[in-house]
């Protein structure tokens, strides 16, 4: 998975989601301490708009599209792989 790419992706999709600055500014610190800590889980931003912390499960990449699904709402998330 290409990080920086998924980052990207769930900071948009927060966005979309008419995320405040505040929620975006608490996700980016989970994404943080999970980058630190390979024990706690990347959230899905979806669930985390409503105040939960689930974990984005990697998928098997296609081609130049990497991917990933929430274990708890089963969202697909995709984003396009480095050159």
């Amino acid at each position: 998975m290409a990080l920086e790419n998924m980052h990207d992706e769930m900071l948009r999709q927060l966005k979309k989601s008419a995320a405040s600055n505040e929620t975006i500014d608490k996700y980016e610190s989970a994404w943080t301490s999970a980058m630190r800590n390979s024990g706690l889980p990347i959230p899905c931003p979806s669930c985390f708009i409503k105040g939960d912390v689930f974990r984005l499960s990697p998928l098997k990449d296609e081609g130049d599209i990497s991917a990933a699904r929430c274990v708890d709402c089963k969202t697909k998330f995709e984003w396009p792989n480095p050159a």
